[in-house]
This record gives C-alpha cells, structure tokens and sequence, in this order.
C-alpha cells in the first residue's frame, strides 16, 4: 500500500471509531480534525488498499467513505468507494458498522447505487464538514439503538 494508516486515538478510549477513506491529503486531515472534535476516535487511510486491510484487522463503527479514490498505484485493483463497498458486503455479508458516503458528487444514480448497498447516509463534501460530523453522529446513534 501506499502509506500506513493514521491511526489517531481519541482521549476517551471508548469513543465510538470513525474509519475514513479520503484520498485528498487535506480534506483527509481536515475530516479528521472536525471528527475527533466531535469526540470520535478516527483512522485516516488515504485509499481502498489501506482500508480493506484496516477493515480486517480493526473494529470500527462508521465508515466515511469517498467515492472517486485517486490512486498512483496503476496495479492497485480497487479505485472506487464502490469497490470497496462490495468487497466488504462480499467479506462480511451483514457490515458490523455504518457506512457513510462523502463525496462530491450528487447524482441521483450514484445515491441508488449507495443505497442498493446499505449504506446508511450519502452526505455532500462541504467545505465546513458539519454535515458530516451530523451524518456520522446520526450513524453512531443508529447502532446503539439497533
């Protein structure tokens, strides 16, 4: 893979795990910076590789997951936020956590897609990131109350 995971513990060990797959070096740490803020415990990885081998080894209970991930690796396989969704649903059938889509993009078949998947919400990429901390609490809160 291209880097290790930036794994960045929160102060509280039991704050809910945020696993995001951003491949923008800024607007990775700008995610990550407005997540553990909101009091999450969050993995950075900047592609698919690195979160499918995240995905095995960690436990986590959101997933923000970037649609069009940019790769320099041209063997890397998987480039997409929907290939790493069908890997997962292939690897663990029923996902153990929520996925959260963030990404630029807002077409109505992109959404059909992320839905046929399970993904629980398809949030648009602002600037200020308070949609996603929403998105994410929302996700949070579902799983407890599941």
């Amino acid at each position: 893979m291209n880097s290790e995971p930036d794994i960045q513990p929160g102060e509280n060990a039991k704050a809910p795990v945020v696993l995001v797959v951003e491949d923008d070096p800024l607007t990775r740490k700008m995610i990550g910076r407005r997540l553990q803020g909101a009091g999450y415990e969050v993995i950075l990885v900047e592609n698919a590789g690195d979160a499918l081998i995240i995905a095995q080894r960690e436990a986590f209970h959101v997933l923000v997951l970037d649609l069009h991930l940019v790769t320099t690796d041209p063997f890397g396989g998987i480039h997409d936020g929907f290939g790493v969704m069908d890997w997962l649903l292939h690897q663990f059938g029923d996902l153990p956590f929520r996925v959260v889509i963030h990404t630029s993009q807002k077409e109505q078949h992109l959404i059909e897609k992320a839905e046929s998947r399970g993904v629980f919400a398809f949030c648009i990429k602002r600037r200020d990131m308070t949609n996603l901390v929403q998105c994410v609490g929302e996700a949070v809160a579902s799983l407890k109350a599941a």
